[in-house]
């Protein structure tokens, strides 16, 4: 992990969102030569040779875009866009309520997108139960079983 980028965005999120890391699942890890901030497991924001991009929802992104300075996020110079991302221009860096408001705004959108992933599998189906769905639950051995809020059952829709 490059150790300039990781202090860099360190430095940066405790300016701006001093309680983050306790209030949340903080972790860097990293990514393409650079380094990627993780909130309860999903990225929302990235600093290297580019700069530093947050994960931010497409009506956000938009307006951020429309400001001079703001750009879609490339790894690499020829690399493909990170079509979710963008590179936030020093004068944003540097405003400490206006780059809070955006951590906040990423945090809250990756907080989103993990919520739909956690609906599209195991706690889904749970759901689907506790809504009265038809579904056959059998038992099996505990690979084949899912488990979702400390329930372990085997589900196939009938």
């Amino acid at each position: 992990m490059n150790d300039d980028y990781r202090t860099a965005l360190t430095r940066l999120l405790k300016r701006a969102r001093p309680r983050l890391a306790s209030t949340h699942a903080l972790a860097f890890k990293s990514v393409f030569g650079a380094v990627a901030g993780y909130v309860n497991g999903s990225i929302f924001v990235s600093c290297g040779r580019f700069g530093t991009a947050l994960r931010l929802p497409p009506e956000m992104l938009e307006q951020l875009f429309r400001e001079e300075g703001a750009e879609p996020l490339r790894y690499f110079p020829n690399g493909h866009v990170k079509k979710q991302y963008a590179v936030l221009p020093e004068r944003i860096l540097e405003d400490r309520r206006r780059f809070g408001e955006l951590i906040d705004e990423s945090v809250g959108h990756v907080g989103h997108a993990g919520d739909a992933a956690l609906e599209s599998g195991p706690r889904r189906r749970l759901n689907n139960l506790k809504r009265g769905r038809d579904a056959v639950v059998a038992l099996g051995p505990p690979a084949a079983l899912d488990v979702c809020d400390g329930i372990c059952v085997k589900i196939a829709w009938a």
